[in-house]
């Protein structure tokens, strides 16, 4: 049997204006969701990005999500492009990796903006 794994990356972490946090998760074939909220104190926008990092074929190479013909990853990723940006606090958001086929492993980068962040929790679900 196998169930979900699921590992708390941060807890009420904070992150200075400009700092980013990564974190590498191995899927072992597994459809991946990241789970994050924060506390912010500035106007600047912060992210929080997924991105495919081993490919089975190549190694440990940082690559963009592949696209399809309309230029969209929706079908692999949501939100598009594994990226979600936002300014003040945040609750409750999801990155999801609904499909990829090829990535052994995936990069979580957590980047504030002005102001910093605080209270900074994610969590990864491997299914």
């Amino acid at each position: 049997m196998r169930g979900p794994i699921i590992v708390e990356h941060a807890t009420d972490a904070s992150l200075d204006n400009t700092k980013s946090l990564t974190y590498d998760v191995k899927a072992d074939g597994r459809l991946l969701r990241v789970f994050f909220k924060y506390s912010a104190s500035g106007g600047g926008s912060h992210t929080v990005t997924v991105q495919p990092l081993a490919h089975f074929s190549d190694g440990k190479v940082a690559t963009a999500w592949p696209v399809d013909d309309q230029g969209t990853t929706n079908y692999i990723v949501q939100p598009d492009q594994g990226s979600f940006s936002g300014t003040g606090n945040q609750a409750g958001k999801a990155i999801y990796v609904l499909s990829d086929g090829v990535s052994s492993e995936y990069r979580i980068t957590i980047t504030a903006s002005t102001g910093g962040i605080s209270a900074l929790h994610v969590v990864s679900e491997l299914l």
